[in-house]
């Protein structure tokens, strides 16, 4: 990456997949397209439209220093500040987990419940822990009539999540249907009951944190750490959501996928609460369930 003549984008492409590759990078050819896109200030489709353009050095620099960047563990969403959830786009920093595929099937079992129950033109839902925002937003986008209180005990979280709003609707009238407000877990909801209440909470346990893949180990570690054995904030559940639920109201959530029996001992002594689904993810692997608060 000496003279630049030599270097193309589509060389550059070719040349990255295949060192992201030898460095095991998961998904390399697609975090390839994102790093050199992002130096190029272009859409990924609009690579393969100039592929033959020659990059000049301070271009291959700049790809130098975000591939240093990628190797010492920083994740592509991080370095390039964009994560894709659903069907838009977000932007993300340290202040916030990078948003998974896995969520977006607790998003699809939320639109799975009864249709009587999401049409309810008064239907209130808090997204507990929200993050950059992905989960409040894709149910907003889906839920035209859906009221929706995004809480996180992060002020910095709750400026992404305020940013991608604003980012995704590009006006005001999602304005009326959509609030943000700093809360400890449910400490600062007293009295706020809602139809459904969704949350993806921490649920690895602490002493796995030191042994997961760098880019996840550069996430803020309190959306990760669920205690001694992961499931501290599901006993939290449990124990206290059925009070900021309406009757006949949901507790939607996310879980690790070896947690599902731990959790569900946990719920059967809540007599409030009926199990109502479980779901698995794109891998086959139990990912999100569902309860019921009774009548």
């Amino acid at each position: 990456m000496v003279d630049h003549k030599d270097w193309s984008i589509i060389k550059l492409l070719k040349w990255l997949n295949s060192y992201f590759i030898d460095k095991k990078i998961d998904n390399s050819q697609f975090e390839a397209e994102q790093l050199i896109a992002y130096m190029l200030g272009c859409r990924r489709l609009d690579l393969y439209v100039q592929y033959e353009k020659k990059l000049t050095n301070e271009q291959l620099k700049i790809s130098k220093s975000l591939i240093r960047q990628r190797l010492a563990g920083d994740s592509i969403s991080y370095i390039t500040g964009q994560a894709y959830f659903w069907r838009f786009e977000l932007k993300v920093n340290r202040s916030v987990l990078v948003p998974r595929r896995e969520t977006e099937i607790l998003v699809q079992a939320v639109l799975d419940l009864p249709t009587d129950f999401l049409h309810n033109p008064k239907l209130s839902i808090l997204d507990l822990g929200t993050g950059s925002g992905a989960i409040a937003i894709a149910l907003l986008l889906e839920l035209d009539k859906a009221q929706i209180l995004a809480s996180d005990i992060s002020e910095e979280a709750l400026k992404v999540t305020q940013n991608n709003l604003a980012l995704v609707f590009k006006s005001s009238l999602v304005g009326d249907r959509a609030e943000v407000k700093k809360s400890d877990k449910l400490s600062q909801l007293t009295g706020k009951k809602f139809n459904l209440i969704v949350t993806n909470p921490p649920y690895i346990k602490t002493s796995d944190i030191k042994n997961l893949d760098l880019t996840v180990q550069n996430e803020p570690t309190m959306a990760l750490d669920g205690g001694d054995d992961g499931l501290s904030f599901y006993r939290y559940l449990a124990e206290n959501a059925a009070l900021s639920i309406e009757s006949s109201g949901f507790l939607a959530f996310e879980h690790g996928d070896k947690q599902k029996e731990a959790i569900m001992d946990i719920f059967s002594v809540q007599e409030k609460f009926i199990f109502f689904t479980a779901k698995q993810d794109y891998l086959g692997k139990d990912r999100v369930i569902i309860y019921q608060l009774t009548a």
